[in-house]
């Protein structure tokens, strides 16, 4: 992060209204993909998601 000139800030878990863009991208990403398939390895839950990305 500070190779990028970021800061790092803590919110609350689950809660839309501190960080909703990150909270919808997560449940979408769940719905849409992850729960849609049975990963056989972190290789392939990888390729999957980096597709659905």
């Amino acid at each position: 992060m500070k190779a990028y000139g970021l800061t790092q800030e803590f919110t609350t878990p689950y809660t839309p209204e501190q960080n909703g863009l990150v909270e919808r991208f997560f449940r979408s990403l769940k719905e849409e993909c992850i729960w849609q398939h049975r990963f056989e390895s972190l290789g392939q839950a990888r390729i999957v998601i980096e597709r659905w990305i």
